[in-house]
Formats: C-alpha cells, structure tokens, sequence
C-alpha cells in the first residue's frame, strides 16, 4: 500500500499512475482524500510489490511530498 501525500493539482494521480504502470505495478484500489488546504493523498493499493526507485521516482514527481510504502 502506498501513501502518498500531494499538493492537490491537476494531473498528479496519472503522474504517479503513470509512474506505476511503467514499473508494471497494477492498482488494484485507490482512494484520493483531499485536506482542508491544497493538500491531499493518495492511497493506492497494489498487486505487487513496490521496488525502491518505484518509490523514488514517485518521490521526484514535483508537488508530491514524501510518498511512502506501507506492507501490512
């Protein structure tokens, strides 16, 4: 499961989705929560696992802030 908290703007699900797709990681579940500001997050649930520049590469798309990955 991935956290991942953003400036809510125009385009940012399909950036990390994209980002995603790219590394073949499919999104099973998604759910965007947006905050009382220009905040929100994402929580994006996923069929496989996560690498670490999956992660990385989400983290240099401009507007997110600090994106993590969460194994339950």
């Amino acid at each position: 499961m991935l956290f991942v908290p953003h400036i809510n703007k125009v385009s940012m699900v399909a950036q990390v989705a994209g980002v995603l797709g790219a590394d073949n990681v499919n999104i099973s579940g998604m759910q965007v929560v947006q905050g009382n500001s220009d905040q929100s997050v994402m929580i994006i649930n996923v069929d496989s696992a996560v690498e670490q520049k999956t992660l990385d590469a989400i983290n240099r798309i401009d507007g997110v802030k600090n994106a993590i990955l969460v194994n339950i």
